[in-house]
């Protein structure tokens, strides 16, 4: 049985490890798509501020 017990120990921290390691995949893969989600979006959302911006500050006839 005490030949067991370090083995055990073993293979929980390879599970832990390896538990890290797709949790740190998996936040790395959505910070990802995240920013080019932003920069394919960015040009669209500051030329539709700039247009919104010019209709509000454009004076009323």
């Amino acid at each position: 049985m005490s030949s067991q017990r370090p083995l055990r120990r073993g293979a929980q921290r390879r599970v832990r490890g390896a538990a890290m390691v797709e949790y740190s995949v998996l936040i790395g893969a959505v910070a990802l798509g995240a920013s080019v989600a932003l920069v394919g979006l960015g040009v669209a959302f500051v030329n539709s501020f700039e247009h919104v911006r010019e209709l509000v500050l454009y004076p009323f006839p």
